[in-house]
């Protein structure tokens, strides 16, 4: 393809000098004739016969040039400017060179193989999607059931002693852990299938933030964290789907466990967006390892994570993906604050509720 467009552009810049040619002599063999002797009348006439043939092949050159050249290629910068992958490439020029028309054919078959590698990607993405949420949901099930048998064994002791107790809680964290990830592959599965829909509605998103701390209670007693919950006095409906405002909420607080150090502190709230009153904003701030500057525009691409949290934590780099996403889908957007050594907040907005005015009848 790349011989075709340089032989076209090679055509196209002599022609461009013929026609320049063209003009440079008849305007030199204007200066030439009307410089000789006036009196000459046969000469006169020649020269006008010269001049309006070079006008009048200038006219053609300039026609074939605009007609089987130029008009083609904006045609065919048009139609590729607004096609795209997985569409069948339909453009054929019907008047136009026929190095234009080697072109198209060249850009044609590109195309086709692009379709074609884009659809087999596709297909195996469809497979993965769905081959990670089954097993996701299986391993979801199987660790729900494991963690209500190992509750009921510890119900059950007759003696409880403080080493059985460390014991316990430490299987309890590790399964939560694991329930959290598993949940994260199982509901990216789905956002990557199209399967994945939120349902906003009347909401209180100091109930998400207190049972998701309660959730992950035994996480952030174990590594003796500091965790405080900031709310304002009067509760302040939003509007959006709890099950999935749950899963960023989960998932951010998750990190901020994982990340800070035995000892650390984490604060959860809610406050007025500034400068916003009918927006609130939920965050998430802790004291932990922090975020390079280079690396926070890529820990929302999903699959990544940096140096240092692989150091410090096992994960999979999913759930800032799945909670960025939840989040625009309710049309807001996550962000994130931090500094290496300084901790991290991660912060989103949601629309404040209004209750629909009732019409008197």
């Amino acid at each position: 393809m790349r011989l075709e467009m340089k032989k076209l552009a090679l055509r196209t810049q002599i022609l461009l000098i013929v026609v320049f040619l063209q003009i440079y002599f008849i305007a030199l063999g204007s200066v030439f004739w009307f410089q000789m002797n006036s009196q000459m009348h046969g000469a006169n006439i020649i020269f006008f016969v010269l001049l309006s043939i070079g006008i009048a092949l200038s006219i053609l050159v300039a026609f074939f040039l605009a007609r089987f050249v130029i008009e083609p290629v904006h045609r065919l910068e048009r139609f590729a400017s607004g096609w795209e992958l997985g569409k069948p490439w339909t453009l054929q020029p019907t008047a136009a060179s026929p190095e234009v028309h080697s072109l198209v054919s060249c850009i044609r078959d590109m195309a086709q193989r692009l379709n074609n590698q884009y659809r087999q990607v596709s297909e195996l993405e469809h497979i993965k999607s769905q081959l990670v949420a089954m097993i996701s949901h299986e391993f979801n099930n199987s660790l729900t059931v494991v963690l209500g048998i190992l509750s009921l064994l510890q119900e059950s002791e007759e003696k409880m002693t403080e080493r059985k107790t460390h014991y316990y809680d430490t299987l309890k964290s590790n399964l939560r852990s694991l329930s959290i990830i598993s949940t994260n592959l199982l509901n990216m599965g789905r956002l990557e299938s199209g399967n994945f829909a939120v349902n906003p509605r009347r909401i209180e998103m100091r109930n998400i933030l207190q049972d998701s701390l309660q959730r992950l209670e035994i996480l952030y007693k174990r590594k003796n964290l500091q965790v405080f919950l900031e709310l304002p006095e009067k509760p302040i409906p939003v509007k959006g789907d709890p099950e999935a405002l749950t899963l960023v909420v989960t998932n951010l607080l998750s990190n901020a466990i994982k990340y800070t150090p035995e000892g650390g502190r984490i604060t959860v709230g809610i406050v007025r967006e500034h400068g916003y009153s009918d927006r609130l904003q939920v965050y998430i701030e802790d004291t932990g390892i922090g975020i390079p500057a280079e690396d926070l525009s890529r820990i929302f691409s999903g699959y990544y994570r940096t140096d240092s949290s692989k150091k410090t934590a096992k994960g999979f780099g999913v759930g800032l993906v799945l909670a960025k996403l939840i989040v625009e889908a309710h049309h807001g957007t996550l962000q994130v604050e931090s500094e290496p050594g300084r901790g991290a907040r991660f912060f989103f907005a949601l629309p404040v509720w209004h209750d629909p005015v009732q019409l008197r009848t």
